[in-house]
Order: C-alpha cells, then structure tokens, then sequence
C-alpha cells in the first residue's frame, strides 16, 4: 500500500537492487548501486532499516550495541473464531520473561487477524543467546493446549529480524536524513515502529521542503529535522527507553500488581501495542499504577 501510494506520486521504485556506497561530495550526494549504476542527488533519506548502509557508510552508525531480538506470526481468522476465543472486547495475553527470555511474549488479537510474538533485548554482545524459535513454539503450544490459541493456528512461515531500542546520538549530517529503524526510532518497549517511521518521515519531508526552499542541505540546517521528530517522540522514547529494563527486575510483583486492576491492564496494552501516544498516557498509567501498588501492599 506504501509503495503504490508513493508511485501514485511520483516516487520511482527500483526492487531488488542494494546501495552499495554513499558518497557526500561537494554539491551533491553519490549513490553507487550493486548493479554499478550511479544515481547523484542534493539530498538522501536513509530509511533502510536497522542495519542501515545509508548511515554506516555516512558515519551515523558506528556500533548499535542496545538490540532486540524479535520472532513473530500473524494470521487471518474468522471474526467468530475471534470472537470465540478472545470476546469481542479482544482481549491481549502478555508473558514476560518466558524462559529465560529478558522480555517478553505476546498474543494480540486484531478485528480479523491474530499476532503473536516473542522480544528478546540483548544489552551487548555478550548477552547469552536463546533459541527464541524454539521458546515461541513451544509457548504456542502450551497456549493451544490451554484453549488460549484457535486449534488451527499454523506454525510455519514465522517471521523476525533485529529491532534497534535506542535512537542514534544523530540522525542528520550533509545532505542525508535517517527515518525509522534506521535512525534507531521506535518504541524501545514493544519494538513497534510502523508509526514512529511515519512520523519522523513526514517531519523529514517538511525539513527537506524547507532545504530546497532555502538552498542549504547542510547539517547545520538538517537538525531542525531531529529537533522536530524528538518534540514529537523524543518523550515518549525517553519515558519508555527504563522500561525495557524491566523484564530483568521482578516481574512477576509487576505481573501480579497490573493483573488485579482491569483498567492499568488496558493502559499498560495501550502502551505497548502504540495504540495510544506516551504522552497522553504517561500520567494515567503513574497514578494508576501507585493506586494499585498501594492496593497490593494493604492486602499484604
């Protein structure tokens, strides 16, 4: 749909073709293709995903210590398997810190369609490596058995990568911009980054409009792009960024707090699930959550 809606203006879309350099020269920016032609530009928007060449070889990336390891699956249903299985209010399943995973396993159902998935963040390379192939079968099962999956839920065609929880420190030099994944923009506690892609896109599109108006794509003029996208995001990121902490802490007080109040439960999905922008829910959740704690605490 991205795509279409970009050639339906205008945009020229080349498939199966890598970028093999990028050069900032004098005047312009050099592109150098796998398939050795050369593309020359003003300007270049980097938003090729986390292992981003555009802002390796620009020098933006350096080393992206802070990843989430991510496998999931998403299919279509019937509403009325929907319906049956999760109740038209569509209820959510969270599990944290299943196996030894630092993060958690989730199971969302849709109006017609069902996700499910499993993040792992790894802190630096030496975190130990999981089979998380293995620990989201093996739950999907548990969960089948249990009734909490519909019988005929296929396990194959699973899908994943790498998702970045951390911006880079910058997302701008000489004529090029980083968008998204790339630029290391997402929400750090679900790993969801649809959203934050869109919006750093729109305010890279702004920036760059106002560059060609003025003349000037130098990197001076190109961080108003990252004052821009962090006035929108820039709390939300920061608010979130300790929480993907959490998972190494004591969940299971956490767990056992949220689950006993209905209405944290909706706020906490809320968060994770991007339905809702951090800032319309960051004092909400505080104060339901001290509520709840103080709940828990006179109970024992």
């Amino acid at each position: 749909m991205l795509v279409k809606r970009a050639l339906d203006k205008g945009a020229i879309f080349r498939d199966n073709i890598k970028v093999e350099d990028i050069k900032i020269l004098e005047g312009q920016v050099k592109i150098l293709l796998n398939n050795g032609e050369t593309h020359k530009a003003y300007i270049a928007i980097g938003a090729d995903g986390v292992n981003s060449v555009t802002a390796k070889k620009t020098g933006l990336l350096k080393n992206r210590r802070h990843l989430g390891v991510c496998i999931l699956k998403e299919t279509m249903l019937d509403e009325e398997v929907l319906d049956e299985f999760y109740t038209e209010k569509r209820s959510c399943y969270i599990y944290p810190g299943i196996d030894g995973v630092t993060g958690y396993a989730w199971v969302f159902p849709k109006k017609n369609r069902l996700n499910m998935g499993l993040i792992h963040y790894r802190r630096n390379n030496k975190t130990d490596k999981k089979n998380l192939k293995s620990i989201f079968l093996s739950l999907l099962q548990k969960l089948k058995d249990k009734k909490l999956l519909p019988p005929t839920i296929d396990y194959s065609n699973l899908g994943g990568g790498i998702v970045p929880v951390w911006p880079l420190e910058k997302t701008y030099t000489d004529r090029i911009i980083l968008c998204g994944d790339a630029a290391g923009i997402i929400n750090p506690l679900s790993g969801e980054g649809i959203y934050h892609a869109i919006v750093s896109a729109n305010h890279a599109a702004d920036t760059i409009i106002e560059a060609f108006e003025e003349k000037n794509f130098s990197e001076d003029f190109l961080s108003k792009y990252e004052k821009k996208w962090f006035q929108d995001l820039g709390e939300e990121i920061r608010v979130i960024l300790p929480s993907s902490n959490i998972w190494r802490r004591d969940y299971e007080k956490l767990i056992s707090i949220v689950k006993r109040d209905p209405i944290l439960t909706e706020l906490l999905l809320d968060l994770i699930t991007s339905q809702t922008s951090v800032k319309n829910l960051r004092w909400k959740i505080t104060k339901r959550y001290i509520l709840s704690l103080l709940r828990h605490h006179l109970e024992h």
